[in-house]
């Protein structure tokens, strides 16, 4: 699947609406051919991000070499980009293969690009097509709860095989245990009272 030409060409002209500052600039003559290849998962689309001195072309087609792939849920990468914290690089379910270390530049340029996406939605486009990438929104959402709530129910059972989980029994015991104690513990402080009164 491939996002439509016109949304494309739409983010493309509003990206490149935020291209005002001599540093935004800089950047994108230094990133100038490269190419940042975007895996969309959960709709399985490319987004390819090409670079040039006044702002970057997308396409949904690419034959040449990428510089950088990145591949997530399209939320996840969104905020990636929206906000340049790279701690999401690890705690979320993103990959990256960045051989020549520049990523960080194109997270750079794109997070202090601050695009005013619910124009875009709705003067840009017609209702049709916010209606249909809203729709793909949905479905990443409910995808990514379902892979979140795969993974949990994955690690229990794992944990379980693995006998890395105490049982119900151990559980009961090392309750009563700790009940025990706070008995005693209790008793010892009346008993300690009552000898310093």
């Amino acid at each position: 699947m491939s996002l439509p030409l016109p949304l494309l060409s739409a983010v493309e002209m509003l990206i490149n609406q935020q291209v005002t500052q001599p540093a935004q600039h800089r950047l994108l003559v230094e990133l100038s051919a490269k190419v940042l290849a975007i895996h969309l998962r959960g709709i399985d689309t490319w987004v390819y991000v090409l670079p040039y001195a006044d702002g970057v072309y997308l396409l949904n087609q690419y034959e040449g070499c990428c510089d950088v792939q990145i591949s997530g849920l399209p939320l996840t990468l969104l905020r990636l980009f929206k906000t340049g914290d790279v701690a999401l690089l690890s705690a979320e379910q993103i990959q990256l293969i960045d051989e020549q270390a520049i990523f960080p530049d194109f997270l750079l340029l794109f997070s202090r690009l601050q695009p005013d996406w619910e124009t875009l939605l709705t003067d840009k486009l017609d209702a049709r097509w916010a209606a249909k990438i809203t729709a793909v929104l949905d479905d990443s959402r409910q995808w990514q709860r379902q892979q979140q709530q795969a993974m949990a129910q994955s690690c229990g059972q794992w944990l379980h095989n693995r006998h890395l989980l105490p049982s119900r029994a151990e559980l009961i015991d090392f309750t009563a245990q700790i009940q025990k104690l706070e008995q005693d513990l209790t008793q010892l402080t009346e008993k300690f009272n009552h000898f310093n009164i």
